[in-house]
């Protein structure tokens, strides 16, 4: 991630938050970025919060993503990496708060923080991958949700060809 310099984010003038639009009553249709919204308060750090459409309306070209005074967190312009997906984009988001000092994990013992990579492993590589197939694979959850999620944030042919776009190259696909 690009370094930023230790210092108090509670403090910093700018926090923005890049996500997906809300969806089924959620903060956002991405499980990803609510999982770091979430992060970001229970750390306490005020931001502000931007709704997007596209990846491409975030300062990274991914989703989740954050900007702190100008400064893209967890972007691939400082050349390390090359991780694809939402996943990876949390995983360098957080890793670049936590070179920032804000780190939720920091007060776990031993066997505590064993836990956690264990439940984040089974919730990145297990339920993840499930979720992704419930949504895009699963004829039943993508005529009833997936797509209508999709046509009710994007204008006509958008709604119709994003969606099929996405299933096309979807999971087990």
């Amino acid at each position: 991630p690009i370094a930023v310099r230790p210092r108090e984010l509670k403090a910093m003038e700018s926090v923005t938050l890049y996500k997906f639009e809300a969806g089924w009553g959620l903060p956002s249709f991405s499980p990803e970025c609510v999982a770091l919204e979430a992060y970001l308060r229970l750390s306490g750090i005020r931001f502000a919060e931007e709704s997007v459409t596209s990846a491409n309306s975030s300062p990274t070209g991914r989703l989740p993503a954050l900007d702190i005074d100008g400064l893209a967190v967890g972007s691939w312009e400082d050349g390390e990496g090359s991780g694809d997906g939402e996943a990876a984009s949390v995983s360098r988001v957080l890793d670049g708060l936590r070179k920032a000092g804000v780190d939720l994990d920091k007060g776990l013992s031993v066997e505590d923080a064993c836990d956690l990579e264990a439940y984040l492993s089974l919730a990145e590589n297990a339920l993840a991958v499930a979720t992704q197939w419930a949504l895009w694979c699963d004829d039943q959850s993508y005529a009833e949700g997936t797509r209508v999620f999709y046509s009710g944030i994007y204008p006509f042919p958008l709604s119709h060809i994003f969606p099929w776009r996405q299933r096309r190259g979807g999971p087990g696909k």
